[in-house]
């Protein structure tokens, strides 16, 4: 058997901005129309699990490297917090009534589990890289950087640690005050030779505050990650209650800030900071559509004679037409209609992955939304009934 299948439109061309041969555009013969019967709906999911890949990075990393890193990962949060407060102002101002008490404690978990956690790793990590110091371990003990360590984190708030942990003004107070205790100790050198051990200090405790954030990723990863998905999912309902409540200016609004909320959940791999060097991204899709004219011929089939070649190939034909029987009349001579065929139609769903650049806008995306749709997908659902 062989069997030949035809279809109009060619669905190859499913974009009008690409079809330069029209094979996609149908026209309505009766309205001079251009019908678009083929709709296309995709959600992007974004993915975390970002804290593994973080730290098999840093592991093997130098320390500018890590330092980059580490202002990297609290600028993640400190970003996202700042876009969620922003989000709320927006709401405020709009009058709009979004419930976020759920995002707001997730956000301020997110940041506790974060900020405590860096106190202890920071603690302990800049206490061993001074106290490895063979000349300045004289003349401040581990204890003692232990302790001013604990008092200058202590005064901090849990916003105030994440914030100044995003450039080198954490590393920098810590040292002053390292310093300074050195200094106030009178140790039995010179100025010169007290200056060049000072900046040693200097160094050391800052390569301690940035492992002890890089250590924070390894030790409490999978919380983190497990925190970034609460606040997206979060917003994800925000998003979809928007849909529901709201049309107009005022849901559009409201939408588009989402969407920039949205885009503040980290998800990727940093390498060299500010930028991530790539997203795993899940979609979801639905794709809904009817041909035209849909045929199907079977070259094979040798019931239907034809003088020059013997026999001609049976056609199963798919269009809108009304079925007339095929030698039957009415009296009046008027065709006697048996039926109606109608386009085919199909409907279909299912999701992909893939590993994309980072950023608003993804690799394929038009609009940056996280929700796109084509022309003819509302009206094409529509018709599906």
């Amino acid at each position: 058997m062989t069997l030949i299948i035809d279809q109009k439109p060619n669905y190859l061309y499913h974009d009008p901005d690409f079809d330069l041969m029209k094979e996609y555009e149908w026209t309505d013969s009766m309205t001079g129309k251009t019908i678009y019967p083929l709709g296309v709906r995709n959600t992007c999911i974004f993915t975390t699990g970002i804290s593994k890949e973080i730290a098999d990075a840093i592991s093997s990393s130098d320390e500018s490297v890590k330092t980059e890193t580490s202002q990297q990962i609290s600028q993640s949060i400190s970003t996202l917090n700042a876009e969620v407060l922003l989000l709320e102002q927006n709401l405020s101002e709009q009058n709009v009534t979004l419930d976020t008490t759920h995002l707001n404690t997730e956000v301020s978990n997110l940041k506790h589990t974060y900020a405590q956690e860096m106190r202890s790793q920071i603690i302990e990590k800049v206490a061993f890289e001074v106290n490895s110091n063979p000349v300045v371990s004289d003349w401040i003990k581990e204890n003692r950087v232990r302790a001013l360590t604990t008092n200058y984190l202590n005064s901090l708030s849990d916003d105030q640690v994440i914030q100044k942990s995003t450039t080198d003004e954490l590393a920098s107070e810590l040292s002053a005050a390292v310093k300074s205790e050195i200094r106030n100790s009178n140790p039995p050198v010179g100025p010169d030779e007290l200056e060049a051990t000072l900046n040693r200090v200097d160094t050391d405790i800052r390569v301690g505050v940035a492992n002890g954030i890089c250590a924070v990723t390894v030790n409490k990863g999978e919380a983190l990650d497990a925190g970034f998905g609460k606040i997206d999912r979060e917003l994800k309902n925000l998003a979809n209650e928007t849909v529901d409540r709201y049309s107009g200016e005022v849901g559009y609004k409201v939408s588009k800030r989402l969407d920039r909320t949205m885009e503040a959940v980290p998800c990727g791999l940093p390498v060299l900071p500010p930028h991530w060097i790539f997203t795993v991204n899940v979609w979801t899709y639905e794709i809904v559509g009817k041909y035209q004219i849909f045929t199907v011929i079977d070259n094979d089939n040798e019931v239907i004679p034809e003088p020059y070649f013997g026999h001609k190939g049976q056609r199963y034909l798919r269009q809108e037409e009304r079925v007339r029987h095929p030698f039957k009349q009415r009296d009046d001579g008027s065709p006697i209609i048996i039926g109606d065929n109608i386009p085919l139609k199909f409907r279909f769903n299912g999701y992909a992955s893939t590993i994309v650049g980072a950023g608003p806008k993804g690799v394929g995306d038009k609009l940056g939304d996280r929700m796109e749709k084509s022309i003819g997908y509302d009206d094409m659902i529509l018709e599906m009934g």
